[in-house]
């Protein structure tokens, strides 16, 4: 077995490395119509707490409003699965998001 990454030894505050994934979507009723929600997870690296965000759309301007709730409760954080962002995030304005991480103090890892 290898040695596990260092993220996930190193003695950190909660969510210093986090990763994040889309869930969803589901059906929930606003008012008398039904209408599609997505849940936004924030995985803690080190001791793999969850945080949820409920995000509008998949748009990159919804998964921004998710990630300023988030950040507003924790604080800067590194977000980890940069492959799996990448992919995410070619879909949406790259520079957009970028620009808010680093406006946040936020490392993308």
């Amino acid at each position: 077995m290898s040695d596990l990454p260092e993220d996930r030894v190193e003695l950190a505050p909660p969510f210093s490395y986090c990763a994040v994934d889309y869930c969803g979507p589901f059906l929930i009723k606003e008012r008398r119509s039904q209408v599609k929600r997505y849940g936004v997870l924030f995985t803690c690296m080190s001791s793999t707490a969850v945080h949820l965000e409920t995000a509008v759309s998949l748009s990159s301007s919804s998964f921004i409003n998710a990630l300023s709730r988030f950040l507003n409760r924790i604080g800067p954080v590194r977000i980890g699965a940069r492959n799996e962002l990448k992919a995410v995030l070619s879909e949406m304005d790259q520079d957009q998001v970028h620009k808010y991480l680093l406006r946040n103090d936020c490392e993308l890892t």
